[in-house]
């Protein structure tokens, strides 16, 4: 019942955890994407209007889940005793959550 419940609250951390992580990733890619090009702020402002909402959205959710998978590989050593099962259903739970928020932010739309 321990390991059941250990398992849940890791779960938990992680999925809440890796969307902190994921908002991280794409700060620090936006940073590069800044300094890459050399004439600064416009170029990033343009660039970011290009894009689009559905752009940020892709790219949120790959920040997401990359950070989710570096969660899963460090769980997967430390909390899931190198079990492959637990991992890869952190993994279908991250894509489930994504889902579920996307679904529920649409309807309120």
């Amino acid at each position: 019942m321990f390991e059941i419940l250990t398992i849940f609250i890791v779960y938990l951390i992680s999925l809440n955890l890796a969307a902190f992580l994921g908002v991280a990733f794409l700060t620090v890619f936006l940073q590069f994407k800044k300094r890459g090009q050399k004439s600064g702020q416009e170029n990033l402002i343009r660039y970011l209007d290009k894009i689009g909402t559905k752009g940020w959205f892709l790219r949120l959710n790959i920040s997401y889940m990359c950070a989710l998978g570096l969660l899963a590989v460090a769980n997967y050593y430390s909390f899931f005793d190198h079990s492959i099962a637990y991992t890869i259903t952190l993994l279908i739970a991250g894509i489930f959550h994504l889902s579920f928020k996307y679904q529920k932010r649409i309807k309120r739309l």
